[in-house]
């Protein structure tokens, strides 16, 4: 694959372009698979979200304005208009799937196969300088995270705006300000959360560093496990490595919490209040002739639409998933190739470098 730094792009950014525009690629190549495993599922969405509730909302209002008791007759083409609704929106959602798996699987197959013909480009050098096992992360991470982009794409994005789109369109046909209210609501949640979602994602860079250390330390102890021996160092190691761990678990606990007491502490009552506006509007409205009907539209409709308040985060943290460059190095206090990292570090091998500067085969 291309150098970053050839073309002039940070480091962190290089890689993570290359690969969303690979995976961009791909959705073109397999755009007949790509459509309907987008839209379908958002359909079926509708349909259980949206177009249901509407059904119920007609029937609920038949009920409170008829003067005489609704027979079973009258009621049986609402209970079939919602059955079938129903059943159609779960045949979307079953066809959407059909083709989503497809269309990960041949875009990962694709992927596998680019991400070994950049590798057999490579020189001897590039091979020299990298771990076999990170590279071999790397080629897989880089096809398997396909999935991921695509299922957030589908079931995220599309999956959650279209049928906001859909349920602002029904709602402003009842009353525009029913609209304005639920958009302007959303809208000020993304604002308030997107910094702390920043900041979150920064205590999970922090997080995965960690965790890339404890690997890293696991992996040199293993690798090298002839000279800790021979020099006694299985308590040296173990000490380090309960200490790895225990900052790992710390920085792990950091930003779980940080997602559980900031950002939800922030949307959780931002939906509470968007639903008690939506209510309030519905019940002011409901006297112009819309009548109990658009008190059950505009609260079913605020329920559904709401959700995707709390989805901000998770798309945040699926999308730094997704770019996060997979089988990441921990820089070896200047070393290019694995060094027993916390014996050397303790200074007991006596050897013409620095400790630091040992290596694993070279001493």
């Amino acid at each position: 694959m291309e150098s970053s730094a050839s073309r002039g792009i940070p480091p962190r950014k290089g890689p993570v372009a290359l690969a969303l525009r690979y995976y961009g690629r791909e959705l073109a190549r397999l755009r007949r698979l790509t459509a309907p495993a987008m839209l379908l599922p958002a359909l079926g969405n509708i349909g259980i979200n949206y177009i249901a509730p509407l059904v119920i909302a007609k029937l609920v209002a038949r009920i409170a304005g008829g003067s005489a008791a609704l027979t079973l007759g009258a009621a049986l083409p609402y209970v079939l208009g919602f059955a079938g609704v129903l059943l159609l929106s779960e045949a979307a959602w079953r066809g959407g799937l059909h083709c989503l798996n497809r269309l990960d699987a041949l875009g990962i197959e694709r992927l596998y196969v680019i991400g070994m013909d950049e590798l057999f480009a490579k020189d001897a050098a590039f091979f020299h300088d990298n771990f076999a096992g990170s590279l071999t992360k790397r080629v897989l991470s880089f096809a398997s995270r396909f999935e991921e982009f695509v299922d957030a794409l589908a079931f995220s994005v599309v999956g959650r705006f279209v049928p906001l789109l859909f349920g602002s369109v029904v709602l402003w046909f009842y009353e525009p300000l029913l609209v304005v209210a639920l958009l302007v609501m959303i809208a000020v949640t993304g604002v308030c959360v997107l910094p702390l979602i920043r900041r979150r994602q920064a205590l999970v860079g922090r997080r995965e560093e960690a965790i890339a250390r404890v690997s890293g330390h696991v992996s040199d102890s293993l690798m090298n496990m002839d000279t800790v021996r021979a020099f006694a160092a299985e308590e040296r190691e173990a000490v380090e490595h309960r200490s790895r761990v225990a900052r790992s678990r710390e920085l792990t606990l950091r930003s779980w919490d940080y997602g559980n007491l900031r950002i939800d502490t922030v949307v959780a009552p931002m939906s509470v209040l968007t639903n008690a506006l939506g209510l309030l509007l519905a019940v002011t409205i409901a006297g112009t002739g819309h009548g109990v009907e658009a008190v059950v539209v505009a609260f079913t409709y605020y329920s559904s639409a709401t959700r995707i308040m709390f989805e901000f985060n998770w798309i945040g943290r699926r999308s730094k998933r997704i770019a996060r460059p997979p089988g990441r190095r921990v820089k070896r206090r200047g070393a290019a190739r694995p060094t027993v990292d916390s014996f050397f570090r303790m200074g007991r091998l006596s050897c013409s470098q620095p400790p630091h500067k040992v290596w694993v085969m070279g001493c």
